[in-house]
């Protein structure tokens, strides 16, 4: 009687330990998603503001109950507007390449909430920075650019900083050389990046001091 008890117990802690867990990271996902919503949406009200005829745009809060039921394309289509205001700063490109970069930001913002994984090739097992990057990229134009993040850097048209438009890649260095971080550029100095173990892609700031002092530089990829 005693064994079965201490067993009962045993499994008790464990799936206590499970769900705890799970708990854990659909809170922090819930963070991510909602913290990208409000990047998004003041760099979005920011832009509107600097440049005269350029729309505002409003996001929809998601709700906790509702993140399990809203799958990745439901959650960017209720975050991020259909049209994205271009930053004053931010270059135009227009024509067919200009479709293609938003398309890829559009599937980047499909993205967000999706687990970091080092080494990661597909959102169901999760993505590193260069493996995100490398899968949009895949899916909305059929390149297919090389694995690693320094590698991708040598490849593609060089872009300086005041002429980044949405979609265009960025880069940073790390501990682990030049280049070893990439994301992609979502306009009003904003990008989205896979961040690091136990995180999930989400939206930055490249203003923020430690990523403004890591700033390598971009290049742009069209078919």
């Amino acid at each position: 009687m005693s064994t079965s008890i201490s067993q009962m117990s045993g499994d008790c802690d464990r799936q206590a330990s499970r769900i705890a867990s799970a708990i854990k990271r659909y809170t922090e996902r819930l963070a991510v998603i909602s913290c990208s919503s409000l990047l998004f949406s003041t760099a979005s009200a920011n832009a509107s503001g600097a440049k005269a005829g350029v729309p505002g745009v409003a996001s929809q809060s998601i709700q906790m109950s509702e993140l399990d039921a809203l799958d990745s394309e439901s959650i960017a289509q209720r975050i991020f507007p259909d049209q994205e205001p271009v930053a004053q700063g931010d270059a135009h490109v227009h024509g067919v390449a200009g479709a293609q970069l938003a398309s890829v930001v559009k599937k980047a913002e499909t993205m967000i909430g999706t687990r970091y994984l080092w080494g990661g090739n597909t959102p169901e097992e999760g993505l590193d920075c260069s493996g995100f990057v490398r899968y949009v990229y895949q899916k909305v134009t059929g390149m297919r650019l090389p694995r690693l993040s320094a590698q991708i850097s040598q490849k593609g048209s060089a872009v300086a900083q005041p002429d980044l438009h949405p979609g265009d890649l960025v880069f940073f260095n790390t501990p682990r050389g030049e280049a070893t971080h990439v994301g992609i550029y979502v306009g009003a100095q904003q990008f989205i990046h896979a961040p690091k173990t136990g995180a999930f892609i989400r939206v930055e700031s490249m203003r923020s001091a430690y990523w403004t002092t890591r700033y390598y530089g971009a290049r742009r990829f069209v078919a």
